[in-house]
């Protein structure tokens, strides 16, 4: 697929998901199963990031830092 195919089409970013409204029913957690199968139902192309754990794991997170997401401030990646 050439770049230019790309421009001006809508992605699902970390699945579909919205982060500024708490008590939207619609919400889904962003890089969760239920947050790409919406966001495949709504759009043809989805984004993830892919993390590599000091072990050998493979995880989705978009930060460097989980306090964003969860209630504490690790690091995960160094």
């Amino acid at each position: 697929m050439e770049n230019d195919e790309l421009v001006g089409r809508l992605c699902a970013h970390r699945g579909y998901h919205n982060p500024l409204d708490d008590n939207d029913p619609t919400r889904f957690l962003e890089n969760t199963r239920l947050a790409y199968v919406r966001g495949f139902e709504l759009l043809d192309r989805a984004e993830c990031d892919v993390q590599l754990s000091a072990d050998g794991e493979v995880f989705l997170l978009h930060d460097s830092c989980i306090a964003r997401v969860a209630a504490v401030t690790d690091l995960v990646v160094p």
